[in-house]
């Protein structure tokens, strides 16, 4: 299989993944999330995991049962071992399923992995047939320029994502570090009020800067848990909740003195 047919297998199941979990984030929490590690509608994940089942269960086919199982064990080991990279690679819990049912370390549980294996069923059965009827109507000079396109974009993206993470983890040292300072002048609280002060208001400006990414990362993944900083994080998430609240506030404010306007 050539590069260029695995990388559009391996984007397109990315992006159908995405959807997926869009779709499920909205029926289950009632809100649209763009889900996944990247800021672009993909979750390469799920584009591995297709890519894995398509290219190691090929000689399977004729048994359904079996792709099934086999589905399920793919993607579980997959989730398994993405879960364990990241947390060692960012020192960061990033899903948890540590209350669900038949769960290996809060790592996977059985309520995903059925899904997973019927989507499997689904892929392999109904999906690919068409998907790769698709991608060889693609003229081959077409496909460079597209896939040319598509790597940039993703590695660009992934970029911007570890650069925006390792910020996020900077703002927390840094919020740490003043917490810790605050809590050693506290000692003496009648001679260092006015430290104190200042020290919290500075803490407090880091952890109320957050830009867009940040926020979409907090979103993404609202089980995310950084291991060094559980208090800092919390501050963070709980100034993002403030933030946004205020803003959705303003917004209904301004919408009613419009009515007004326009009424009056």
């Amino acid at each position: 299989m050539q590069f260029n047919t695995i990388f559009m297998y391996l984007f397109i199941y990315s992006v159908i993944g995405w959807i997926c979990e869009v779709i499920f984030c909205r029926i289950v929490h009632g809100k649209w999330t763009n889900r996944g590690f990247l800021s672009g509608p993909y979750c390469p994940i799920y584009g591995f995991g297709a890519l894995f089942i398509l290219l190691l269960l090929k000689p399977f086919t004729s048994n359904p049962i079996l792709i099934f199982v086999l589905s399920v064990l793919i993607t579980t080991t997959l989730e398994y071992i993405t879960s364990f990279a990241m947390e060692k690679i960012f020192n960061a819990k990033w899903w948890d399923y540590s209350n669900e049912p038949l769960n290996i370390n809060g790592r996977v549980c059985i309520g995903t992995a059925i899904p997973f294996g019927i989507l499997g069923i689904i892929l392999v059965y109904f999906v690919h047939p068409y998907v790769t009827i698709a991608i060889r109507l693609i003229p081959d000079f077409l496909a460079n320029y597209i896939i040319g396109g598509l790597v940039s974009l993703v590695l660009l993206d992934i970029v911007t994502t570890l650069s925006t993470l390792f910020n996020l983890k900077d703002k927390l040292e840094e919020a740490k570090l003043l917490a810790e300072k605050i809590s050693e002048e506290g000692k003496d609280k009648a001679k260092n009020s006015e430290v104190i002060k200042q020290l919290e208001e500075v803490k407090n400006s880091i952890i109320n800067k957050t830009n867009f990414l940040h926020d979409r990362i907090i979103d993404a993944f609202p089980k995310l848990e950084f291991k060094k900083y559980k208090i800092q994080f919390g501050e963070l998430k709980e100034g993002i909740t403030k933030k946004k609240q205020n803003k959705k506030d303003k917004n209904k404010k301004d919408k009613k003195s419009k009515y007004y306007i326009l009424i009056g």
